[in-house]
């Protein structure tokens, strides 16, 4: 049996939040964040469901199991300066092509002024070559994983207080 569409959205809005927030905690990357909760939605409107928040989350959990038995790329994905833009800046307010490369411009100068290791963290993830994956940079800067995270996200926050300044 369907769920009519209204039960949907009606599940969705009660749900949507708390779903996406038990998924970020296990995934990284926003926009498979955003694909497993909206996932998890579309397999419920297939079945009519009488604990609908017990079934999403089985469902949820599933999907994610799912998403880390898939195989990886060997490049990480998220390792280049336009994604580092799309986690900084709301992706509806993404600037064009030409502003992107100038925004892009201006991060490598924002990263050099990053105290250490924060510097060293965002360079090591975005800015190199052969960009490291997060679990490999701890072990690069002799920290713990715990700590390394924290530095990161102070990184983020930094870059992301200085875009938004730079762009308003």
């Amino acid at each position: 049996m369907f769920v009519d569409r209204e039960k949907l959205e009606e599940l969705m809005g009660k749900y949507y939040t708390a779903i996406y927030d038990l998924v970020r905690r296990k995934i990284a990357r926003r926009e498979d964040i955003e694909d497993i909760a909206f996932e998890t939605f579309e397999r419920i409107y297939l079945y009519d469901i009488d604990n609908e928040w017990a079934y999403l989350k089985k469902v949820a959990n599933s999907l994610i199991a799912d998403f880390y038995k898939k195989p990886k790329p060997s490049k990480p994905m998220a390792c280049d300066p336009e994604e580092l833009l799309r986690i900084l800046i709301d992706r509806s307010s993404l600037p064009t092509q030409k502003k992107r490369q100038e925004l892009q411009d201006y991060l490598r100068e924002l990263a050099q002024k990053l105290p250490e290791p924060e510097r060293t963290i965002i360079e090591l993830l975005y800015f190199i070559d052969k960009p490291l994956r997060h679990k490999e940079i701890p072990g690069e800067l002799d920290v713990s994983y715990p700590k390394y995270k924290q530095l990161y996200d102070s990184a983020l926050t930094k870059l992301k207080k200085e875009i938004e300044r730079y762009l308003n």
